[in-house]
């Protein structure tokens, strides 16, 4: 035996799975190329919808908040994300608290959002 043959990385061919097994491989590949087309997109689209922002030198809303509605805005030019009141008014009062950055603020979202899921199932 040759160190080739200990090299080579050794796959079943597809023709050895059933066909209840191939049917399967098959939809998990199409659920992975799905959900990686989503991101995909969805990068697209927040990347997008950031330079538009930012060219009108306004914050953006995160997700969660409605542009011009109290919640989380991302200010694009320092990235970093800022938590604001908007009264009746229309008056925007800063919330007092710290300012942080945007890669803090996605940590604490996806916590968030598994919380809420535990949570969710537990009722």
């Amino acid at each position: 035996s040759s160190i080739a043959s200990y090299v080579q990385p050794k796959f079943a061919s597809e023709s050895s799975y059933s066909a209840a097994d191939r049917v399967l491989r098959a939809a998990a590949a199409s659920k992975l190329q799905l959900m990686f087309r989503k991101k995909q997109s969805y990068d697209r689209w927040f990347q997008m919808k950031l330079e538009l922002t930012s060219k009108a030198g306004v914050m953006m809303a995160l997700a969660g908040t409605a542009q011009g509605r109290t919640g989380f805005y991302l200010n694009p030019s320092s990235n970093s994300v800022y938590y604001w009141i908007v009264k009746e008014t229309g008056e925007w009062v800063e919330s007092g608290f710290a300012e942080f950055p945007f890669d803090q603020y996605k940590d604490m979202e996806t916590a968030l959002r598994r919380l809420r899921g535990k949570v969710g199932d537990a009722e």
